[in-house]
C-alpha cells in the first residue's frame, strides 16, 4: 500500500484591510492644543508661527511686526474661546 502524499504546509495569507485616514489641518484657535501660539524671528525678515515647540509655517515680516503678531494671535485664540463659552452659558441659562 502506498503512503498518501502529505500536502505542504502553507502559511495563511494575511487579510488585507483598507484603512482610511482623514487628514485635516490644525487650527491655531483650537483650544485642544496644549501650548500657546507664538511668532518667533527666524532668518532675515522671516518669522515662524509656532504652536508650542512645533513650527506651523513661516511668514515674511519686519522686526516691528513680531510683538503685534504675538498679541493678535493670543487675542484671536482666547477671544474665540470666550465667545464660545459665553454662548454656551447663555444657552444653558435659557434651558434652566
Amino acid at each position: 500500500m502506498r503512503d498518501p502524499a502529505i500536502p505542504p504546509i502553507v502559511p495563511p495569507t494575511p487579510i488585507s484591510r483598507r484603512v482610511t485616514l482623514r487628514a485635516c489641518r490644525p487650527s491655531l484657535i483650537d483650544l485642544r492644543f496644549k501650548g500657546d501660539p507664538w511668532v518667533v524671528a527666524r532668518e532675515q525678515r522671516q518669522a515662524a508661527v509656532c504652536l508650542g515647540d512645533f513650527s506651523m509655517g513661516q511668514v515674511s515680516v519686519s522686526p516691528l511686526d513680531l510683538p503685534s503678531l504675538n498679541r493678535f494671535l493670543l487675542q484671536v485664540r482666547f477671544g474665540q474661546a470666550r465667545r464660545n463659552y459665553s454662548r454656551r452659558m447663555r444657552k444653558l441659562a435659557g434651558l434652566v
